[in-house]
């Protein structure tokens, strides 16, 4: 029993020691590598989109007004209605971004 706990405690270890190991590297070069393949992963899954509204000669729909899309965030996301003050926030700010960094963010979670 005690050689077993050993063990485990050694599996542990190492896995930790891998982690951190991978987790080593510059976070200025892993970051925009992760930007990169959400990007391309969104112009996919957009492409596959567009082909289909193509393909059922459908159209989309106007984008949402800054109110609407938060409240789509909150509600369909998180499934709950968004803080006053975030709401506040989102609306305030304009940036261009503010979607992505809305929808990049846990805050609507919180």
């Amino acid at each position: 029993m005690k050689l077993r706990f050993l063990g485990l405690v050694a599996l542990t270890s190492l896995f930790l020691v891998v982690a951190a190991s991978l987790n080593a590297a510059d976070p200025a070069e892993a970051t925009p590598a992760k930007s990169d393949d959400a990007q391309r992963l969104a112009n996919k899954i957009d492409e596959l989109i567009a082909a289909e509204w193509t393909a059922n000669d459908a159209k989309a729909a106007t984008p949402a007004e800054d109110a609407e899309f938060c409240q789509r965030i909150y509600l369909d996301i998180a499934g709950r209605i968004p803080r006053v003050s975030k709401t506040t926030d989102f609306l305030e700010d304009n940036a261009p971004s503010k979607p992505r960094k809305l929808l990049d963010s846990p805050s609507y979670l919180a």
